[in-house]
């Protein structure tokens, strides 16, 4: 292993250091394959950071109404329990539930890709088509309509 790092320390990092310098295509190339990295890293962690953010459900509404307490000046004074005399319980209203009003009458999640369906075809199986990929059959119109597309590269 010493041996490697000799011979790499000694001649073969001199060597491609002396190439750059005096081979100009070779250098170009260098630095275009570092440029391909470079990019190929930035699109990655751009993807995975816009993959890893919560996309809220355009479904649901959030009624954004704000809420603000006023203090009160002087608080009022609660009356002292006599000695000796019971405490009762006072009765608190209790909040009624809001009914939230169904958005997808007749409608069910779709098994295929989690959207909104309809009940009738909620049960059909998919359709599945292949098409030519060669630039002959192009161009294919009616392929962004599909709701799952893959690709078989040949």
């Amino acid at each position: 292993m010493k041996e490697f790092f000799k011979k790499l320390k000694d001649e073969i990092i001199p060597g491609f250091i002396t190439r750059l310098k005096e081979d100009r295509k070779f250098l170009f190339t260098v630095l275009g394959i570092a440029a391909a990295v470079i990019i190929a890293i930035v699109v990655i962690i751009v993807v995975c950071v816009k993959g890893s953010e919560i996309k809220p459900d355009p479904g649901i509404t959030v009624d954004s109404t704000q809420v603000t307490f006023a203090p009160n000046a002087t608080p009022t004074p609660s009356p002292s329990p006599e000695p000796g005399s019971e405490p009762t319980a006072t009765p608190t209203p209790s909040p009624s539930p809001t009914p939230t009003p169904d958005l997808h009458i007749g409608e069910v999640r779709s098994e295929l890709d989690g959207g909104w369906i309809k009940e009738e075809i909620a049960n059909k199986r998919p359709f599945c088509a292949m098409l030519n990929n060669i630039i002959y059959a192009n161009p294919q119109s009616g392929v962004g309509d599909a709701k799952i597309l893959y690709e078989a590269l040949v």
